[in-house]
């Protein structure tokens, strides 16, 4: 378990994120092409402190500012977008867990403060059970999920009686769900965003999140700036490469220097 702190000042933690990020960066080339973060590079992210950011401090976690957590991503994504993007959807996915969840299935989600948690918000199946929900689906856009230990899941609950089908929400361990590998792009590739399969999963009860008191506890802005942040990173990396281009340019014209 990794404990930090930033009292007093983010500057340790912005140092990490850049030497992190120069790790990264050697190994983007192979992040992308196997669409997945490398083992170095998710090692480096881990060491720095990035899975942990949004974690509280009395679990073990850095417990970062928006302001904070923001720089740091963008630190990470100027060297490898797709190594901040997955740091990213895992800060949102831990602080919906710290408002949503139940004692039981928090104790999971905190065991290990410096995990990946991937999430999907398509939608697959429910069967109620006694004690719980048997799921079945196929949940696209699940970055980082071949890092990652625990997986939320959004679902529907069938109707009951006079009640409508519902939304709802489960955390499930990807080592009850298969990939698909069904992640091409062009660009961030490396995120791994591919698709979690499940049929007939089981999920008992203390692992149903409460959805209505994480909607009235979360602020829609913090989430899109907070996963804008590898795209800012992004976009001063790609400057960063432009500038050293053209530094080390010469013009075809022989009469200028």
């Amino acid at each position: 378990m990794t404990t930090r702190s930033i009292d007093g000042a983010s500057v340790p933690l912005l140092d990490a994120a850049r030497t992190a990020a120069k790790q990264a960066a050697a190994e983007a080339a192979a992040t992308e092409r196997d669409r997945r973060i490398t083992g170095v590079s998710a090692a480096a992210a881990r060491t720095a402190g990035a899975f942990a950011l949004g974690v509280r401090r009395s679990d073990g976690g850095i417990e970062a500012d928006l302001s904070t957590r923001v720089r740091f991503l963008a630190e990470l994504g100027r060297g490898c977008p797709s190594t901040a993007w997955v740091a990213a959807t895992t800060l949102e996915a831990k602080r919906v867990l710290q408002i949503g969840t139940s004692d039981e299935a928090y104790a999971d989600a905190f065991r290990d403060v410096d995990s990946v948690v991937c999430s999907s918000a398509r939608s697959g199946t429910a069967v109620r059970e006694p004690g719980g929900l048997r799921v079945s689906g196929r949940w696209s856009y699940a970055s980082g999920c071949e890092l990652a230990e625990w997986a939320i899941l959004s679902v529907q609950l069938p109707a009951d009686g006079d009640h409508p089908p519902q939304p709802a929400a489960v955390f499930a361990r990807t080592r009850d769900l298969t990939v698909d590998r069904d992640w091409h792009m062009a660009g961030l590739g490396g995120t791994g965003s591919h698709t979690l399969v499940g049929d007939d999963v089981w999920i008992p009860d203390s692992h149903r999140l409460d959805l209505p008191r994480i909607g009235a506890a979360l602020s829609n802005i913090a989430i899109a700036v907070g996963l804008f942040a590898p795209l800012w990173g992004a976009a001063r990396g790609a400057l960063d490469i432009v500038v050293d281009v053209l530094a080390r340019r010469t013009s075809p014209n022989p009469a200028h220097p």
